[in-house]
């Protein structure tokens, strides 16, 4: 059995026929009108013999027994399914695997990365359906079968444990946005020859480096996907690059400065306690942080350092944090974190002692390898005055996601959902917000834009998940609901969820930004009934 794909050429398989026609951009499918639990119409290891334009399908193999033991994964992933498993490697190394369920196949596909600088498949793993699931709903190919879909994720063109590839500008260009590409072009022809019908919905969903992606194929390649979930994308990437350093070397640059980890849950209950109430309504939670004027000088110590106070110097790098990296001049570079987030430092920007071999792995790197191809690069000598416009002339165009025209996407029929945490204790929260106005200065009209495009904004929530805030909503049904019903989504009602009970303890409304939840007055603030949703004055 040989499959062949070429431009304007016919899939053949015995008395099934598939037209499959190429552009520059994608493939135009010829597709059937799909049904709930479609079934395969050929054997999965056929696969193997399918010709790709520029990739090589290296495996085809049936996974029947609900185990799958991936060779770059700790364990087995359990109670999958039955799916036939495919592994597609792009020229010159870009992985792709393609899960396709071998019954009940919804008829849709769905792409996904992992976060940060990709590098890995994302396999995920399955759930418990009947539960509330975390904001993208699904996690990763496992999880995405199990609700039908057929699913593809890639590692962008490099592995996380090799360093090479950032001074490498072909590899460097597949994870900006090529390897994403290639691996939906390569997931919906794979799709149609095992289904002999092309998807009815495409659809991606990443979070953090998975969710500059979503926003990178929306912008770049239009024509790729029917509905995007952008969950905290780290688009403004090169900023955000520095944006890291900046937070770093503010606990760094002087011994003085040096900020202990144990501290940091001393510092998010006084700027909860500080701007709690700022919304009109005492929770826990800071509602919208961009209004709250927490100073870290109320904890400073007034004698010796302590366990229960800051010094000088401590409160010093927390100042820096919150306000971003500015040039020398006091203009803006990128946004910074925002009160209530410090628990989540880590080794971010906590406990650091040397910026070049502690604190975030993917700004040394980046700076060190992908600007300046120095593997010695002195981070401490980095000159915001004057390296900031060598940064953006290296990566900018291959990496940030920040061009705020999406005509081409909207023209399409697009849909394109973002959410993001507001307690974000890696990328800074202010940026989204930023460049969702950005785009509807570029279009025209902010009605314009919520035809198709929406953002919501989670108070309390942390970095794509977790936080003490409702942080889980089943983003995907809110998409789908949107492409294929024609619901819009004018409100998200998110959960709070204890993690031993399983219990709801809170429920909140999201509301499309620039809108936020109030609360009426009367009735429990645990429950979202009592909160409507209404722009700020």
């Amino acid at each position: 059995m040989t499959f062949q794909i070429q431009p304007g050429c016919v899939l053949r398989c015995a008395a099934m026929t598939v037209a499959l026609c190429t552009s520059v951009s994608t493939y135009a499918l010829a597709a059937g009108k799909a049904e709930t639990g479609i079934k395969p119409a050929v054997a999965c290891e056929s696969l193997t013999a399918l010709d790709l334009p520029n990739a090589k399908v290296t495996a085809a193999q049936t996974i029947a027994t609900g185990s799958y033991q991936p060779e770059d994964a700790r364990s087995p992933i359990e109670k999958l399914p039955p799916f036939c498993r495919v592994h597609v490697v792009v020229r010159p190394q870009i992985n792709v695997e393609i899960w396709l369920p071998l019954s009940n196949w919804n008829g849709k596909l769905m792409g996904t990365t992992p976060g940060g600088t990709l590098g890995s498949i994302n396999y995920g793993s399955t759930v418990d359906l009947t539960e509330i699931p975390d904001p993208g709903g699904i996690g990763g190919l496992a999880s995405g079968i199990q609700r039908g879909y057929a699913m593809m994720a890639t590692d962008g063109g490099h592995k996380s444990s090799d360093d090479t590839w950032w001074n490498d500008l072909g590899r460097f260009i597949d994870l900006g946005y090529r390897g994403a590409h290639e691996m939906t072009v390569k997931g919906k022809v794979v799709t149609a020859a095992f289904y002999t019908q092309a998807p009815t919905k495409t659809y991606f969903n990443g979070c953090s480096g998975g969710g500059r992606v979503a926003m990178m194929e929306a912008q770049r390649y239009p024509e790729d996907y029917d509905g995007i979930i952008a969950g905290e994308p780290g688009s403004n990437w090169t900023d955000l690059m520095v944006a890291e350093l900046w937070a770093t070397r503010a606990s760094t640059d002087s011994p003085a400065n040096f900020l202990p980890g144990e501290k940091m849950p001393m510092v998010t209950r006084a700027a909860v306690a500080h701007c709690d109430a700022d919304d009109g309504v005492k929770d826990g939670i800071i509602g919208d942080p961009r209004t709250c004027r927490f100073d870290p000088v109320v904890l400073q110590c007034k004698g010796a350092d302590a366990a229960d106070c800051l010094t000088a110097g401590q409160v010093d790098a927390l100042r820096k944090i919150y306000a971003g990296a500015h040039y020398p001049d006091g203009r803006r570079i990128s946004f910074g974190h925002t009160p209530g987030s410090e628990s989540g430092f880590g080794r971010m920007y906590t406990g650091v002692k040397d910026v070049n071999i502690e604190g975030g792995n993917s700004n040394r790197n980046f700076i060190k390898l992908s600007v300046f191809a120095d593997p010695k690069y002195d981070l401490s000598k980095f000159d915001y005055n004057h390296d900031m416009d060598y940064v953006k002339e290296r990566t900018a165009a291959i990496m940030d996601a920040t061009n705020p025209d999406l005509s081409g996407f909207k023209t399409r029929g697009g849909k394109l959902l973002s959410y993001y945490g507001w307690a974000d204790y890696l990328a800074p929260a202010g940026y989204i917000p930023t460049y969702y106005d950005s785009v509807v200065e570029k279009m025209g009209s902010r009605a314009g834009v919520e035809d198709f495009y929406r953002l919501f904004m989670v108070p309390g929530m942390g970095h794509c998940r977790g936080g003490v805030g409702p942080n889980k909503f089943d983003m995907v049904k809110v998409l789908e609901n949107w492409v294929e019903k024609g619901q819009a989504p004018d409100v998200i009602v998110a959960s709070l969820v204890d993690e031993k009970t399983k219990k709801v303890t809170m429920t909140r409304p999201l509301c499309p930004y620039p809108q936020v939840a109030k609360h009426t007055g009367s009735g429990s603030t645990n429950e979202a009934k009592n909160f409507y949703c209404v722009r700020p004055k």
